[in-house]
């Protein structure tokens, strides 16, 4: 069972990064799987790795788009960014020393940080980029 469900509400109307958060969630639905099937610490921390990876990719299309753009919240979305990336980097290493197991803390965050990112913070470029994007 997926731990995160995409739903057509968390569409930002911009089929680039839809798509993109859609694989975020797949990818943090095999972590989820790997951890349920076993606790190998090496292949959660490839996960992670994975996770990570993606996520600054992503996060750097949409800085440019937002630039591109525009965006008066540029600057907040860039912050919110690096301290989301830092906590991901937090939990990476808690996972690697052993100080704290997988456990539902941080799937919940995982799941709230991608959700509650999408639906709060995403949504508040939507317009300006879709306006940007259809006058070019």
């Amino acid at each position: 069972m997926a731990l995160i469900k995409w739903r057509d509400s968390y569409s930002v109307g911009i089929d680039q990064f839809d798509e993109e958060h859609k694989v975020i969630v797949k990818l943090i639905n095999e972590m989820f799987e790997i951890v349920k099937a076993s606790d190998i610490k090496i292949s959660v921390s490839y996960e992670v790795d994975q996770l990570a990876d993606y996520t600054r990719k992503h996060f750097a299309n949409e800085e440019a788009a937002m630039e591109k753009a525009g965006f008066n919240l540029l600057d907040e979305h860039k912050a919110i960014h690096k301290k989301l990336m830092e906590e991901v980097t937090d939990f990476k290493e808690q996972i690697e020393n052993n100080t704290a197991g997988i456990n539902s803390a941080f799937y919940l965050f995982l799941r709230d940080w991608l959700l509650n990112h999408i639906l709060e913070e995403d949504m508040k470029y939507s317009d300006c980029l879709s306006r940007a994007m259809n006058d070019n």
